[in-house]
């Protein structure tokens, strides 16, 4: 190809970069050194990376709208001061590129550590290295989804909400044969699936495949704002010495480090019902692997009628007939979590 025709398409692909979209990347501007000089060459790449620096500026400055952070405040009922707080730890934080920099996200830290700008700031920058330095933002494209096993893993999102529009998110872990699943697949599988959860009821775009982006495709459509936070109920029915192997308490103690500290602030409360009780044996190991912000988090209902104390926050209606015989009429949220069997029990083929 003659260079008089070289050079205009490579200024128009450059254009088009550089002003069309913001998000595209030059894979190879390279052209022989015989049909273009390297003083061309040079001003290219130095454009393009003067071009990704703007742009990742623009995308930061985007999120810190004062529109988003206006939403966010009132998500979260953030007080004049406390949005004040928000804004700190927003400039503080301006030096992280990362999807993650966001104030939806950066709310959730706030609010889980008592608007503390300073603890804040560091539990969220070591998010964001522990993120990068496991790859954990291509994790859901790679893992695509658990095996069918983890289908009797009884966590489910409901279809219905609570009192306040937020979403409710139940844990039978009563039922949950976790000792059949370990003996099955092991610890490295359990936990992979713990890490596909964890992001799951998490993450809002941003890679997540639409089919399991309920955040944009189920709830913001039925609720008509953003996810703040969960009502989370879990239920202990069914809970035996079978659950209580040195190995789980293992798997326990290690996701809930993980997700206290990297995805804090997705619990507002998190109401237990139906211990038994060999279920004091066992929180007396458990209690130990959380900090003082989750623990003030649960709520145990002792009484039989675990539905009054329930329907103080949900309608009981949006209950599924396992937790709720009397009336319940909930079903799970579409998609992948139509999947899951809530009625847990022992793995089929598990020894």
């Amino acid at each position: 190809m003659k260079l008089q025709l070289l050079v205009p398409l490579a200024l128009s692909w450059l254009s088009f970069l550089t002003v069309g979209n913001c998000t595209s990347q030059i894979s190879d501007t390279h052209v022989a050194d015989t049909d273009i000089d390297q003083a061309l060459q040079e001003e290219m790449e130095s454009t393009a990376l003067s071009n990704e620096t703007s742009c990742d500026t623009m995308h930061m400055s985007s999120r810190w709208s004062e529109e988003n952070l206006i939403e966010v405040s009132n998500l979260w009922n953030f007080t004049a001061k406390e949005q004040d707080v928000l804004k700190q730890v927003g400039n503080s934080l301006s030096d992280i590129d990362h999807w993650k920099n966001d104030p939806f996200e950066v709310a959730r830290y706030l609010w889980q550590f008592d608007m503390d700008p300073s603890k804040c700031e560091k539990l969220f920058r070591d998010m964001v290295q522990w993120r990068v330095e496991t790859d954990r933002d291509t994790f859901m494209e790679r893992y695509q989804e658990p095996a069918e096993i983890f289908h009797h893993t009884p966590v489910c999102l409901l279809a219905g909400l609570d009192k306040e529009g937020d979403p409710i998110l139940v844990n039978r872990i009563g039922s949950f044969d976790a000792w059949g699943v370990y003996q099955q697949v092991g610890s490295d599988a359990m936990l992979d699936a713990d890490r596909f959860l964890s992001e799951l009821i998490s993450t809002r775009g941003n890679g997540m495949p639409t089919n399991l982006d309920w955040q944009q495709y189920h709830y913001e459509p039925m609720a008509g704002k953003r996810f703040v936070q969960f009502t989370v109920i879990v239920d202990l029915h069914g809970l035996s010495v079978r659950q209580f192997r040195p190995a789980l308490f293992g798997l326990l103690k290690e996701s809930a480090r993980i997700n206290q500290y990297h995805y804090p602030g997705l619990a507002k409360r998190v109401i237990i019902i139906r211990a038994p009780k060999i279920f004091r044996m066992g929180w007396k190991i458990a209690k130990h692997f959380y900090d003082e912000q989750s623990l003030r988090l649960f709520n145990l209902v002792t009484q039989d009628n675990y539905l009054e104390e329930l329907q103080k926050y949900m309608d009981v209606e949006v209950l599924p007939p396992i937790i709720n015989p009397v009336n319940g009429k909930g079903k799970h949220m579409p998609g992948y979590m139509e999947k899951i069997k809530l009625e847990g029990g022992s793995i089929p083929w598990a020894p």
